[in-house]
């Protein structure tokens, strides 16, 4: 893999001349970070990195520990195949063992399953759970909603070269699952799963949307107006003219620097935008990570911006 290469190993350092002191006046200098025993990352290279990718080289660098050939799984699968999850990533690494071996110790957490219900690939070095397996596995363990977040993860649309897996895929995967605890979830899960959900926190939202028996939106809605303007929305309900906006990241372009003119002038064309959309809608709602993890948050924003809800909510 392409994060492989970023992990420098205290054996190929010493075959290059380096001595063990070496290694540690870099660790103690901050110039590397040690992510598994005898294998470590450049300290300005991790900081860069987002957590997923943090994950992934945790990964890859604690498997040359194990004796036999690992297979990853749930959240290290996720990790593999680039899939989103709600929470933090775990510091321990995932592997599918059958069920003689299942205790956990150490840096692993071992799952256990069989052939005739896990399926698998083989990567060369180890094999990992199908990108299908990996999403079901991880729903039958999380609530709903953040089931809903690696499994529209999984199919979305966006994706460089598409889509990770298909919706047949992962009812087949949920299939097999049948009668395992959690596997009622899953099921329900693959069936509200969508490919136009762009982040996690657009899947988590139509978790709560749903709960709080508000109609159901479109996703990924294009307003187009006067002077070319184009802007795509993430919930737009049309019978109310309600837009919803999930997070409050700048949407007009790329993230900006944190100072400077780029950031000021950004900042700048996301309320401009912002501007024009509401003067398109009858209501406008935007909510953050905060809004949809406090309890009755996000429903009271919508409610405020318009939007009534059509159903009793099921608590």
């Amino acid at each position: 893999m392409e994060d492989d290469s970023l992990i420098t190993r205290r054996r190929d350092r010493i075959a290059r001349g380096d001595s063990i002191s070496d290694l540690d006046r870099s660790l103690r200098k901050g110039d590397l970070l040690s992510v598994a025993p005898g294998a470590y990352v450049d300290s300005r290279v991790w900081r860069e990195l987002p957590p997923l990718r943090r994950h992934r080289l945790r990964v890859l660098a604690s498997l040359e520990r194990l004796h036999s050939d690992p297979t990853l799984s749930h959240f290290s699968a996720a990790a593999y195949w680039g899939l989103n999850i709600w929470q933090r990533w775990p510091a321990t690494v995932d592997i599918l063992v059958d069920n003689r071996a299942a205790r956990s110790s150490g840096a692993f957490r071992r799952h256990t399953g069989n052939a005739d219900r896990h399926e698998t690939v083989h990567t060369g070095d180890f094999s990992v759970t199908t990108v299908a397996q990996t999403a079901v596995d991880i729903a039958l363990i999380v609530p709903f909603a953040e089931a809903v977040v690696t499994m529209d993860s999984a199919l979305y649309a966006g994706r460089d070269g598409g889509p990770a897996t298909t919706r047949d895929e992962l009812r087949e995967a949920a299939g097999r699952m049948q009668g395992v605890p959690g596997s009622r979830r899953a099921a329900a899960a693959v069936a509200f799963a969508t490919p136009l959900a762009d982040s996690p926190l657009e899947s988590f939202s139509r978790v709560r949307i749903m709960e709080a028996g508000f109609a159901e939106p479109e996703l990924q809605k294009e307003f187009r107006g006067p002077d070319s303007f184009r802007a795509k929305v993430d919930f737009w309900w049309p019978d109310y003219g309600v837009i919803g906006e999930a997070d409050g990241r700048i949407k007009y372009g790329a993230a900006p620097s944190p100072d400077g003119e780029d950031a000021r002038q950004a900042v700048i064309a996301e309320k401009n935008r912002e501007n024009v959309l509401r003067r398109m809608s009858v209501g406008f709602a935007r909510w953050e990570h905060r809004d949809v993890t406090g309890v009755g948050r996000l429903a009271a924003i919508l409610r405020q911006a318009g939007l009534p809800t059509v159903r009793r909510s099921p608590s």
